[in-house]
């Protein structure tokens, strides 16, 4: 499987469900610390510093996650 992540042009990683579950968490425990009011959300909903010009229909859908 190495070989493979090797030959790929993109960053590739192993996942499980495990794996997958505890990013979940970490994500949640993440949000759940903000104190800062500037996240993906609000900055999309209130178009500040007129982001949907520069920002892509997936950065908008995704929320940024996925690049």
């Amino acid at each position: 499987m190495m070989y493979l992540c090797e030959r790929f042009s993109f960053t590739a990683e192993f996942v499980s469900a495990e794996i997958l579950a505890e990013k979940r968490r970490e994500e949640k425990r993440i949000a759940e610390m903000n104190i800062n009011p500037f996240n993906w959300d609000r900055v999309i909903k209130y178009n500040m510093q007129n982001c949907r010009s520069w920002l892509s229909h997936y950065d908008v859908a995704w929320k940024g996650r996925y690049k």
